[in-house]
């Protein structure tokens, strides 16, 4: 059995870079699939699941690169997508990654069809995926599920913009939100996604997008507006930094009273969990011009006394329950 052994107590004393975030990578890298140029993400974390997710863009005839993967903030993928390739998702991929399910988007307004299993397989009753698939219908999408399969196809003169309500029992969906958004970027007409997902990752997604070629406002807010392009083009991406890991590593330094340098520090994603730190007795020095939110230079420092705080996880801005564990 694996063991970590740790000896302390000793104080947290140096500098480290925030990685890539994964769960930002992921639909970027399914958003490739909207264009038939090459596009260069930067900053791509080499986690399993980005593996699993570059061997289901080649099962979807795209060529997918992976450069400099021992570099520990993340390495280029290039992705280059053939729109003449079988739009099937493979069982035997998607099963290990709910991530999956962020191809259905793109591949719909791509290549007019997708066929993508189930992230769970075949299931009875209400399914996570409802709200994604629910928003693509109101594109004029046609979806049926057999056997654990969603069969989904535009009508013969593409998909629609319309205007969607994507709020659910839970709120909304981050994976969802950026779905319909990736299929509404070559819908003919205006889409209007009220009750959208507001975290920095639908952010990431649309600045990718936009640097695609996609006509796109309201990110950050709870209504996004999309004006339907008949055509995307490929283009380099930095990959956003990881929020979770820039809060766990502030949250290690104050558990040690230590003192970290954070850079490529996302302040711009983390306000909500920084005015909680500051509540208890962290300290954080920026030391740069402040120009670029998502992408700072701090140093975060605190003493042995910290004051106890009330904290209640909450979707972004709030505290994210990812960081519930480490407080």
């Amino acid at each position: 059995m694996d063991a970590f052994r740790i000896k302390g107590p000793c104080k947290l004393d140096g500098e480290l870079e925030v990685p890539g975030a994964k769960n930002a990578a992921l639909p970027l890298m399914a958003a490739a699939l909207l264009t038939e140029e090459e596009v260069v993400l930067e900053d791509v974390p080499a986690y399993a699941d980005v593996g699993n997710l570059i061997r289901l863009l080649r099962s979807l005839g795209a060529k997918v690169s992976h450069e400099d993967v021992d570099n520990p903030l993340g390495g280029t993928v290039r992705i280059q997508s053939d729109h003449a390739a079988d739009p099937t998702a493979p069982y035997e991929i998607v099963k290990t990654m709910r991530a999956s399910i962020s191809v259905l988007g793109p591949l719909l307004a791509a290549r007019g069809r997708a066929s993508v299993s189930l992230p769970g397989g075949c299931a009875f009753g209400a399914r996570p995926v409802d709200l994604h698939l629910h928003g693509l219908r109101s594109l004029d999408a046609k979806i049926e599920l057999a056997g654990g399969q969603i069969e989904a196809a535009a009508p013969a003169d593409g998909l629609k913009g319309r205007i969607i309500f994507m709020g659910g029992p839970n709120g909304p969906t981050v994976g969802g939100t950026q779905n319909v958004l990736c299929a509404a970027v070559l819908a003919k007409g205006r889409t209007i996604i009220e009750s959208a997902a507001c975290e920095p990752e639908v952010s990431d997604l649309v600045r990718l997008l936009r640097a695609m070629g996609a006509k796109i406002t309201g990110e950050g807010s709870p209504r996004l507006v999309v004006d339907g392009v008949e055509r995307l083009h490929g283009c380099t991406h930095r990959v956003m930094p990881d929020r979770i890991i820039a809060g766990t590593d502030a949250i290690a330094a104050a558990i040690t009273c230590g003192r970290v340098e954070l850079s490529n520090y996302p302040q711009d994603s983390l306000l909500g969990v920084e005015d909680v730190l500051q509540r208890i007795g962290v300290r954080f020095e920026f030391l740069d011009d402040g120009e670029d939110l998502l992408r700072r230079t701090v140093r975060i420092t605190a003493d042995r006394r910290q004051e106890a705080v009330e904290v209640t996880t909450q979707p972004w801005p709030g505290f994210p329950t990812d960081l519930q564990a480490q407080l």
